[in-house]
């Protein structure tokens, strides 16, 4: 796939400088000057196909700058909003798949029109990475589903399960938007390196952003965040100073969805599970930890009730660790109050209540 550089013609410059000879012959060999390696040309686009790639290339650097894709990609004067984006993503990526020299020839068709749903519920996925061929499998089955139902699912549930730590197995899903992004990411490297990826990041956000109710930066977090992690040196402490610090100095009180934010929460030392997460996840990425929510249906050991509830995630050394402060005698990665999760309802970055 990669395009091969004519390589110019080597001269080789002789040295004639005195030599000694034996029998008549020169022993002395010539120097071979050094040559520079050859450099791979990069991605050039040469019509519409890869104008296309250009602007989802585009877009996945807009991802890194706002932790969110662009709503909509324009190409040469024509917008793609999500569902055309995601379609035109998936065949172009086929077409190049399947004719690797000559996939700039002829325009795929982008005239695909599917309606896209636009959130982060279900999202279950719970790897780091898909290799390509797994993503592309996935992004199969939601472009032949809309193929017959003209609109995205709300996501695609993965071959694989989910195992939490406690032994509780549940499917694994990934949203739309997830593998919109994983498009953008192989376009972003298909530009840069005439080469799709062989793993494809499956995080849809970075978790290290400010996002609603999730301040990272103010100084009421910043402030509170050196307090708890002073002297911690390395990023299992900090994470793991900021859950006890939230288990033991805060206070759960009991009332629905978000009221607070992490700044009144922290302020204030009281929350139920939404706010008492948003300060942790907050504080979490105000130290560089990737942080977020998990939401469940949870069935609770004492009482047996399957009660709503949100839980915030710290991300340390290539791990997830739990952190639920709303309940006494949890500890740093474990769920001890509740069993399992009757319903799983995804990771967000942002809590949409």
């Amino acid at each position: 796939m990669k395009r091969i550089l004519l390589v110019t013609s080597l001269i080789f410059a002789m040295s004639f400088g005195s030599c000694q000879k034996v029998g008549g012959e020169n022993t002395e060999t010539p120097e071979i000057p050094d040559v520079p390696a050859e450099e791979e040309k990069g991605f050039v686009a040469e019509g519409w196909n890869g104008y296309f790639v250009e602007e989802m290339a585009a877009a996945y650097e807009f991802f890194l700058e706002n932790n969110r894709m662009p709503s909509e990609v324009n190409v040469e004067g024509i917008k793609y909003g999500r569902g055309k984006m995601f379609a035109a993503s998936y065949k172009l990526v086929q077409k190049i798949m399947n004719e690797p020299e000559t996939w700039q020839e002829n325009e795929v068709d982008f005239n695909d029109t599917f309606s896209c749903p636009d959130n982060e519920k279900n999202n279950t996925i719970n790897v780091d990475s898909l290799s390509f061929d797994e993503f592309m499998g996935y992004a199969k089955r939601a472009y032949e589903y809309a193929e017959t139902n003209k609109a995205l699912p709300n996501y695609v549930t993965m071959q694989s399960n989910y195992t939490d730590k406690d032994g509780s197995v549940y499917d694994v899903k990934v949203v739309i938007n997830a593998l919109s992004l994983g498009f953008a990411r192989i376009f972003h490297h298909y530009k840069e390196h005439n080469e799709f990826p062989a793993k494809i990041s499956a995080w849809h956000s970075d978790y290290l952003h400010s996002t609603t109710n999730c301040p990272k930066d103010d100084p009421v977090v910043k402030s509170k965040l050196e307090e708890i992690i002073a002297g911690k040196t390395t990023d299992y402490e900090k994470a793991e100073a900021i859950f006890y610090y939230s288990l033991d100095e805060w206070e759960w009180v009991n009332y629905s969805n978000t009221s607070k934010g992490a700044v009144k929460t922290i302020n204030e030392g009281k929350g139920n599970c939404c706010d008492l997460s948003h300060a942790v996840v907050a504080l979490g990425r105000a130290a560089g930890l990737p942080s977020r929510y998990r939401h469940a249906q949870c069935k609770y050991k004492a009482s047996g009730s399957i009660i709503g509830h949100v839980m915030a995630e710290i991300y340390v050394d290539g791990q997830w660790y739990l952190c639920d402060p709303s309940s006494s005698g949890t500890t740093f990665g474990n769920h001890e109050a509740w069993s399992t999760m009757a319903t799983f309802n995804g990771f967000y970055d942002q809590l949409p209540f």
